[in-house]
């Protein structure tokens, strides 16, 4: 096997480095126009899409949970409790109950870091 030396992976990781920017900006992208289905005026179908996209988005990492809470997308989400169909409603608690899990973990991981240090 031939040694790999650290000038070669250079290109590597950049290219991987502009893959992953570019991917996090498709998302956000993406996320943003969530935010145009998570109204009132929506369809049950058009609603449903955008929650699964919501959460989608926010378990995805920092890049997409920060649009996510920037966005007031957790608003919305909260708003669409008020929508007159079951399924919908039952989605948005959904997404809601994995805001809340997600949050609460990075809340115990941040206080395991404060204690290690």
């Amino acid at each position: 096997m031939q040694e790999v030396r650290r000038a070669d992976l250079r290109p590597v990781l950049a290219l991987q480095a502009a893959i992953e920017e570019w991917a996090d900006r498709r998302q956000r992208n993406k996320l943003r126009r969530t935010c145009q289905w998570l109204t009132k005026d929506a369809t049950e179908k058009e609603a449903v899409r955008a929650l699964g996209c919501a959460v989608r988005g926010w378990s995805r990492g920092r890049a997409g949970s920060r649009v996510v809470s920037g966005e007031g997308m957790i608003q919305m989400v909260g708003g669409m409790l008020r929508s007159g169909s079951t399924i919908v409603r039952l989605k948005a608690l959904e997404d809601i109950q994995e805001f809340a899990k997600e949050t609460d973990q990075d809340r115990v991981g941040e206080r395991k870091e404060m204690h290690q240090n």
